[in-house]
């Protein structure tokens, strides 16, 4: 039988901090009904079964998807299945989190005058440089990798 839905008034997939060396993929919603059933995927690896835990607060369902995976090395898509199996419903979260630049990187901010003008550098060593020229036009942002 299925049963007409009250959707998610709040969803959302995040990365949070973790140990060292380790995310944490976050994915929350509430305001639902009736009882849903949440996952995490990724495009480029295959994902633990997540800790999922929900509640119920008068009729209304919360529901939190959690899995703690290796620091990531490139970019990655992630997204976030919500289902409602009882009123046939379901709906997703997609993001792409990128890895911590800052990471075993050494920050070095210069500010150099030159004849165009006033240039602000910000430069990661062994990572990537951003170069970003003050000028009365604007800034133009250059990133070179190293």
């Amino acid at each position: 039988m299925t049963r007409a839905a009250k959707k998610e008034k709040f969803f959302e997939l995040k990365r949070l901090k973790a140990d060292e060396g380790f995310i944490r993929v976050q994915c929350r919603a509430d305001g639902i009904f009736p009882k849903p059933v949440m996952t995490l995927h990724s495009q480029q690896r295959r994902i633990p079964e997540a800790i999922v835990q929900s509640k119920q607060e008068g009729h209304l369902y919360e529901i939190s998807a959690q899995v703690t995976l290796p620091e990531l090395e490139k970019p990655e898509e992630f997204s976030c299945k919500l289902h409602i199996p009882l009123a046939n419903y379901t709906t997703r979260r997609e993001t792409v989190f990128y890895p911590d630049l800052r990471k075993d990187t050494k920050w070095k901010d210069t500010v150099l005058l030159n004849r165009k003008g006033l240039e602000f550098s910000t430069h990661i060593f062994k990572q990537a440089c951003f170069s970003a020229p003050i000028s009365p036009k604007g800034i133009n942002l250059r990133t070179f990798i190293f």
